[in-house]
């Protein structure tokens, strides 16, 4: 886990080089789909154990994949948004 998630000396976690050579707006779908994924994962674990505790891992994937389908759709937007900003600002400079 260390070589994935390697700190600098100030703290803070290096990107995986895996996510950060990827086009931006494919990065903010991977990042988007793991944050909401992992997000609703929780939710739906946690509305399962309430309903029924035996069937909680299926209340997990019910709103788990939906979210992370959603965050990586939403990433792709996002991302996209980010780089027409980004090229518009550099063929502004020329």
């Amino acid at each position: 886990m260390a070589a994935v998630l390697d700190r600098r000396d100030d703290g803070s976690v290096r990107t995986p080089a895996a996510i950060v050579e990827l086009p931006l707006p494919l990065r903010f779908a991977v990042l988007g789909g793991l944050a909401l994924g992992a997000l609703g994962c929780v939710i739906g674990f946690v509305i399962g154990l309430n309903a029924y505790a035996p069937t909680a891992w299926a209340a997990t994937v019910e709103l788990g994949m939906p979210s992370a389908l959603l965050g990586a759709i939403l990433g792709v937007a996002a991302g996209s948004v980010k780089l027409l900003v980004l090229r518009q600002r550099h063929s502004s400079r020329r």
